[in-house]
């Protein structure tokens, strides 16, 4: 590609005191380096404008900058009412887990009792771009929701969802949005686009369905990280297929079942496929806890005390390797239906492996065709996987190290459930500088096993998909090891793109002045 100094352009050559670079790659730069990513955005972000004498209904952490209003809704019945109704509306329980994706996508905003900026809610919101709340501290009890200082919220009652200050408020309040430093953020973001010629990581998205993969690559993504394939499971014929081929009345109804549920998958993977000619798309494999997908009825005797630790990932793919082969057969089948001219550059992504056994012995029961042109990698999110990274690399194309699971299991404690009840007590006693969940180089634990994977993997690619990515300080932190990629959730696709730019900026200017 064409750099701002002629072709073949690197880092080491912009620094050098010969380089001319042109007037507007100056000027980009300049822009990019005098303002803070992370203010400019905040100021951009649209927030309520609330009664002098107005007190939050209850408040927490505040997910995908913005604000909206809907009418209360705790149950997938209440949410098919108001949807039917044409009235938006807030989904409210106590945690998300995957079975809960179908409801939740079309709700305004989410609202948690439990969760942090990793939880799976958060997760959620930024790739729906959808302001929420989570951490409120409320119980679920008769419908309602009991709010922590007393009072209650009802269904059908109308909020407003400020996620830029991470409040609640009862009623429908106005927005505002200011116009200058809404102007200001696409000036910047133009002047990242100025520089991404120059070295560095490439932005990917987390996009799980066609509208998000189209929206990011709008965004400025250059492809698809992660494609996150739980939601292909969950529709009306899909999760019965999925709980025969997984728990079946008799033997005999299990290929059945794969077969069909393979073609059922085949369908999805070509809708995924549509926006990402060109670019490229990594399918991640099944990762949730398989009782995610269980009927109601078998629940309780298949719940795992701590599924996050569990059998999910590349170890339900160990347990049931007929499954993950269904899945990544469909798609590849999907990849090579399509013409050459509308295929993506595809990757089938194995989550939470431990070992190079495990992943060798995976990718074998994967049986894909070499003459697919598919390449496949593997998710990096225990410090075990990080220290065997070099026999695990060994069995793979390349790494991606999954941050938001990778720090949970740094600091022994749960993404999902210490945001709201011990973090706070931490964070004001100053035990703790800020929130290592939101702030990657605020866990010692985790910046040291990223330096080893770097070290380990020398000249494999790698890089980093979680929401660490799309936060200045963790992003400035991740660089220093050099990462291939950097994978983000839809609304942090522009912040990771300004980010780098000022990387980038520094860069140029550094060899200017």
């Amino acid at each position: 590609m064409q750099g701002p100094c002629g072709p073949g352009t690197s880092i080491g050559r912009v620094r050098g005191r010969g380089c001319v670079v042109s007037a507007s790659v100056e000027r980009s730069a300049r822009l990019l380096v005098r303002h803070d990513t992370a203010s400019v955005l905040r100021a951009a972000s649209g927030r309520a404008v609330v009664p002098a004498d107005a007190k939050p209904a209850c408040s927490g952490v505040g997910i995908a900058p913005e604000c909206v209003s809907g009418v209360l809704c705790t149950t997938p019945a209440e949410c098919a009412s108001a949807s039917d109704e044409g009235i938006p509306y807030v989904y409210a329980r106590p945690a998300t887990n995957a079975a809960d994706m179908q409801v939740a996508s079309g709700a305004v905003a989410l609202l948690t009792s439990a969760g942090g900026t990793t939880s799976h809610a958060a997760v959620l919101a930024r790739s729906w771009e959808k302001p929420s709340v989570v951490g409120a501290g409320f119980v679920l009890r008769g419908g309602g929701l009991e709010l922590r200082g007393g009072g209650e919220l009802r269904p059908g009652e109308w909020l407003t969802v400020c996620a830029t200050t991470g409040t609640v408020w009862r009623g429908r309040l106005e927005r505002y949005r200011d116009p200058d430093a809404h102007a200001l953020v696409q000036a910047l973001s133009d002047a990242a686009e100025v520089l991404r010629e120059l070295p560095g990581p490439v932005v990917y998205a987390n996009a799980d369905t066609p509208a998000e993969v189209t929206r990011c690559v709008n965004l400025g993504a250059e492809g698809v990280g992660v494609a996150r394939s739980e939601h292909m499971f969950f529709g009306e014929r899909e999760l019965p297929l999925l709980r025969t081929a997984l728990w079946p009345a008799q033997p005999d109804e299990r290929g059945p079942a794969l077969d069909s549920l393979g073609e059922c998958l085949v369908a999805k993977c070509h809708a995924l496929m549509s926006g990402c000619a060109g670019k490229k798309l990594a399918v991640r494999l099944l990762d949730p806890p398989a009782h995610e997908f269980a009927p109601p009825e078998r629940l309780e005797g298949l719940r795992e005390h701590n599924p996050m630790m569990g059998v999910r990932g590349s170890r339900l793919g160990v347990l049931h390797p007929d499954l993950y082969r269904t899945q990544a057969q469909a798609v590849v089948r999907a990849h090579l239906e399509l013409p050459p001219s509308r295929r993506s550059r595809l990757a089938v992504l194995l989550p939470f492996v431990t070992t190079g056994a495990e992943t060798r012995e995976l990718r074998r029961a994967l049986d894909l065709p070499e003459a697919a042109g598919v390449s496949v990698g593997a998710m990096i999110e225990t410090p075990e996987a990080v220290f065997r990274a070099a026999e695990i690399s060994r069995e793979v194309d390349y790494l991606s190290v999954g941050t938001n699971d990778l720090v949970q299991f740094c600091l022994a404690m749960s993404r999902d459930d210490v945001a709201s009840s011990l973090l706070p007590a931490y964070l004001a006693g100053g035990m703790l500088e800020d929130d290592p969940m939101a702030h990657l180089d605020r866990s010692e634990g985790a910046m040291g096993l990223i330096g080893v994977l770097s070290r380990l993997v020398e000249g494999k690619p790698w890089g980093v998909c979680g929401e660490h990515a799309a936060d200045p300080s963790s992003l400035a932190a991740v660089l220093r090891h050099r990462p291939a990629f950097v994978s983000v959730s839809a609304s942090g696709v522009v912040p990771t793109r300004i980010e780098l730019g000022r990387h980038r900026a520094r860069i140029v200017l550094h060899g200017l002045e």
